[in-house]
């Protein structure tokens, strides 16, 4: 295991960023880290790690870790599978008492360790904060953080049930969470280990288990959108590990919550195949598969399949005007 610096037990937060060998813009993340954040682990996990030490990426770590008179850094190889495996390979080598997860594409706002920092000697499981997106192909506002400032907003403003049920099961994605590492290691949460996707089980886990969360709408993250985001990658392998996790989603949800209103649809991941140019056969594929799994294409949520068609079509034309 390769260690720029030794990981320090007695800093209060670990910071796990899953990264593939690459360095283009992982010293944005780590200069908006740098700038702001004091006794934190800077913990990155290499999925191409048999070739690290003769990487950008190894220059780029190296040279942080050198400077920084905070933070540690430190790389080690992912023993698991794509993303998911890269940060269940994070919680097992965290040791400190918070934590925080950030992917290599994107950087902490300007304030964001001021606003984390007032949470670590608080009692709550989960703290969830404000985001905001940049588009880097139109160098404007970006939309992927819209559904996700909202909720943390919704329950900041009023801390009803319904709004709670939103932050624990309908917000899938890992950033912006402010995670007690013991909650996770206690009740033994993973991310799936696939291709895409790989969040959203993991986060209903961790909204069933946390016994107390708190929202804080401060924006502390930038998303970054861009043509190589996993999120715009779409083929039938993609395609049916969404619909497998919908499937399972769904499931987790009728059994063991009582929130019905998620985004968390096997329609909508249908219905991007469809736009994204699946063949015929490979569309047909994935109706068997649904079909097998003894689930219906469609929500029961009719308006919900709606909103989700008009969404898909607001981003279409969104990008079209942006080419033009």
């Amino acid at each position: 295991m390769f260690e720029t610096t030794n990981t320090k037990n007695d800093f209060p937060l670990t910071i796990v960023i899953p990264a593939r060998g690459t360095s283009s813009t992982l010293s944005r993340l780590f200069v908006s880290i740098e700038r702001e954040a004091v006794k934190t682990n800077v913990l990155v996990v290499d999925d191409n790690y048999s070739e690290y030490e003769k990487s950008e990426l190894a220059k780029t770590v190296a040279s942080f870790a050198k400077k920084s008179l905070n933070n540690t850094y430190r790389v080690i190889p992912n023993y698991g599978k794509y993303a998911g495996g890269a940060r269940n390979t994070g919680i097992n080598a965290t040791t400190t008492k918070w934590l925080l997860f950030a992917d290599g594409d994107d950087f902490f706002s300007h304030g964001w360790y001021k606003c984390v920092a007032q949470y670590f000697c608080s009692p709550f499981d989960v703290v969830f904060f404000g985001s905001t997106s940049f588009n880097e192909s139109t160098g404007m506002l970006g939309q992927r953080h819209r559904r996700y400032a909202w909720a943390v907003k919704k329950y900041e403003d009023k801390k009803s049930v319904r709004n709670e049920l939103r932050l624990r099961y309908d917000f899938p994605v890992p950033w912006c969470k402010l995670m007690k590492t013991s909650l996770i290691k206690n009740t033994h949460i993973k991310f799936d280990e696939i291709i895409a996707n790989e969040d959203v089980n993991f986060s209903l886990e961790l909204g069933k288990n946390a016994n107390s969360i708190m929202a804080d709408k401060t924006c502390i993250y930038v998303v970054t959108e861009s043509k190589s985001s996993s999120m715009q990658q779409v083929d039938y392998e993609r395609s049916k590990a969404r619909i497998s996790v919908a499937l399972k989603a769904q499931d987790f949800l009728i059994n063991e919550t009582d929130y019905r209103h998620c985004h968390i649809s096997i329609f909508y991941w249908y219905l991007l195949a469809i736009k994204s140019g699946l063949t015929h056969d490979e569309l047909s594929n994935l109706r068997e598969f649904i079909k097998s799994n003894n689930a219906s294409l469609f929500s029961k949520n009719i308006l919900l399949c709606c909103k989700q068609i008009l969404q898909l079509a607001i981003v279409k034309l969104n990008n079209a005007v942006h080419r033009h």
